[in-house]
């Protein structure tokens, strides 16, 4: 991700590209925290920082603006990333309000703000592979609790929910769709089994830990088939229950919630 392929200027001092190269809480850039942070093709000067600095400022000073938080986020852009992260589990990316492996670019808009565009890219750790591979339930959540589309949520904006569940459901009948992805995992088999690259990079680093073969990606694709149906019931929940607290919301992540051992952070 660089300022050409996004079409910045950044000599215009308003539009900047930012990389996120470390966990951090976006909050704390009102404060002048910009570590986690880094300038990408402009030079380490003060000035560079200031639409970083600038855009989440207005954030968190005024967060009760609705129509000035819309005009600060492709709503689309931010939409897609949240539904993203959530579906690919994705622990590499967002941990509740923390973000991490992910640019962030400034972008002018139309109404003479600032637009933030989040483009991520290490998502090595999803798909339920933590430490070990699969060994996380298809039932957990990643949610992006940070940023303008998480304010809005909290706002309680009448629309922003009705524009979550309306691009899921458009997504999980096209690109999501079973048929979709399974079609995709077919292309991904040929690609890395059937050209004979698996067993080539095995003998090549002998000491690499390998799954067997012979299953190819029948495990792989059991997983995206289970956490497609558990993110179904997620926002299932979430639909009856989004006009409640974000307590309450935070709840619905967990499929049985009742049954569940952890502590609530206030």
């Amino acid at each position: 991700i660089d300022k050409k392929q996004l079409q910045l200027d950044v000599e215009s001092g308003r539009e900047a590209l930012y990389k996120v190269s470390n966990w951090v809480d976006s909050s704390t850039v009102y404060y002048g925290n910009l570590e986690g942070y880094e300038v990408k093709g402009m030079a380490e000067r003060e000035e560079n920082w200031s639409p970083l600095s600038d855009y989440f400022s207005k954030l968190y000073l005024e967060p009760a603006d609705n129509e000035g938080l819309y005009q600060g986020i492709d709503i689309d852009n931010a939409i897609d990333i949240y539904l993203f992260f959530n579906l690919i589990q994705g622990i590499d990316n967002v941990s509740g309000k923390l973000t991490y492996n992910m640019f962030v670019a400034m972008k002018g808009n139309e109404q003479g703000g600032i637009t933030a565009l989040y483009c991520p890219w290490d998502m090595d750790r999803s798909w339920g592979n933590d430490q070990d591979l699969y060994d996380m339930a298809p039932d957990r959540n990643c949610i992006m609790e940070s940023g303008y589309l998480n304010q809005l949520m909290l706002n309680g904006d009448d629309a922003v929910w009705e524009k979550i569940f309306d691009k899921y459901r458009k997504l999980r009948s096209t690109v999501w769709s079973e048929e979709s992805l399974n079609a995709m995992i077919d292309e991904y088999e040929a690609d890395i089994f059937d050209s004979g690259a698996f067993l080539r990079d095995k003998e090549r680093w002998p000491d690499g830990a390998y799954a067997d073969p012979t299953d190819k990606l029948d495990v792989f694709r059991d997983y995206v088939m289970e956490r497609l149906w558990e993110t179904d019931d997620y926002y299932e929940r979430m639909e009856k229950l989004c006009d409640n607290g974000i307590f309450v919301r935070r709840s619905v992540q967990y499929k049985d919630f009742l049954g569940r051992r952890f502590i609530v952070e206030i």
